[in-house]
């Protein structure tokens, strides 16, 4: 009874959400919620005819904002997840560039500067290496680059390039007591929290619980969504990033006041006297949908590939060749073998390298036959994606 009165108060709050002006008449290219891409190292080695879209790495942008420095000093900057931006310890590394894919092209609108690896759980029987895995640091920033707009709005498309909600201004950072390693509070149970990402869009749930690098919620996220913004519907704070997902239903969020704490000095409880959102709520430039990306890359590889792959026809050919190979192979090495036999029965190492030999072959032409239909299979599957 009290999860479905929680779950008739959220729905009620949801529909409380105030709505905005979002100025139109110019564009943000850093702006909560959007598509951003990143590429792994491999990707500066590509030949120039393969679509970079093949390497990208597709995440959500986060919180953007002016963080002031101990010296006095300020600086513009974007919180995101760390796994977007620095990857998972064994598994590569990341360029720093962090582009929005607009229409006219991917621009560059930061480049990485706090965070690290993800740590993955090398034993799943140690607990620390667990803590690590599912409440470990999983935040970056990135510091915005000169002559890009920045703002406030929270908003998204899904991959289909559909919106599922009206743009929100973020109004702050929620900054909550921080907590120590293992230990939980239940002070969000039951809240309210929506996120901004570029796959499944705007989708909102209820908070469970807080760990000290997790507010866990029951939502819906799926891959893309990473490195989003995470806000409060009835507030407009800005509460985290989307971290991780646990079949899509469990989600975690990495707290973003904890990660601007860590990430430059910021004492507990005082995120937002050193860390302002930007004045800016103007709405977010037009971008491409991941979907979009992702035809383009099946575009070039139905042309790029296929034309290298044998059809049917092909491999039909192929086969019978072999099989008729086969068997003048086999005939070859009985009459030879049966010479050597009447001639020198005693050279034993003579036949049975003769045979080895015929073994060999007809393993090679079996190979190729086997190869040739699979090759054949995949070009017919990729033409199916056109």
């Amino acid at each position: 009874m009290r999860i479905r009165r929680t779950a008739l108060a959220l729905l009620a709050s949801l529909t409380c959400i105030p709505t905005v002006a979002v100025a139109t008449s110019s564009a943000a290219e850093v702006a909560p919620g959007a598509p951003m891409h990143l590429f792994p190292e491999v990707a500066q080695e590509i030949p120039e005819d393969m679509p970079a879209g093949l390497f990208t790495q597709y995440c959500s942008q986060g919180v953007p904002g002016t963080v002031t420095l101990p010296d006095g000093s300020q600086k513009d900057v974007m919180v995101t997840a760390g796994h977007c931006l620095w990857g998972i310890e064994g598994m590569g590394e990341m360029t720093p560039e962090v582009y929005a894919p607009l229409r006219e092209g991917d621009e560059l609108i930061a480049v990485r500067e706090q965070g690290k690896q993800v740590h993955p759980a090398l034993d799943e029987n140690d607990p620390e290496e667990l803590r690590l895995m599912y409440d470990g640091e999983d935040w970056a920033t990135a510091e915005i680059v000169d002559g890009v707009t920045a703002t406030r709005v929270a908003d998204s498309i899904d991959a289909d390039g559909n919106s599922q909600g009206e743009p929100v201004v973020l109004t702050g950072v929620r900054d909550y007591r921080d907590l120590g390693p293992w230990e939980v509070a239940f002070d969000n149970f039951g809240q309210p929290i929506c996120k901004d990402g570029q796959t499944t869009g705007r989708t909102c749930g209820v908070q469970v619980l807080r760990s000290s690098n997790g507010l866990w919620y029951v939502g819906f996220v799926q891959g893309g969504d990473s490195g989003g913004v995470n806000f409060d519907p009835i507030t407009g704070e800005a509460l985290g990033v989307t971290s991780m997902s646990f079949y899509g239903v469990v989600e975690r969020a990495q707290p973003i006041d904890v990660a601007l704490e860590e990430a430059y000095g910021i004492p507990d409880g005082q995120v937002n006297d050193y860390f302002a959102l930007p004045e800016s709520t103007e709405a977010h430039s037009e971008m491409r949908s991941m979907n979009e990306d992702s035809a383009e890359v099946q575009e070039w590889a139905v042309d790029m590939l296929s034309e290298e792959l044998p059809d049917t026809q092909e491999a039909i050919d192929v086969a019978q060749g072999n099989a008729q190979a086969a068997v003048e192979e086999v005939g070859t090495a009985v009459e030879t073998s049966t010479e050597q036999l009447i001639h020198n029965p005693s050279d034993i190492e003579a036949i049975s390298q003769n045979l080895s030999t015929t073994a060999d072959n007809l393993a090679g032409l079996a190979e190729e036959t086997v190869d040739t239909a699979v090759q054949a299979g995949l070009g017919l599957a990729l033409q199916e994606l056109v």
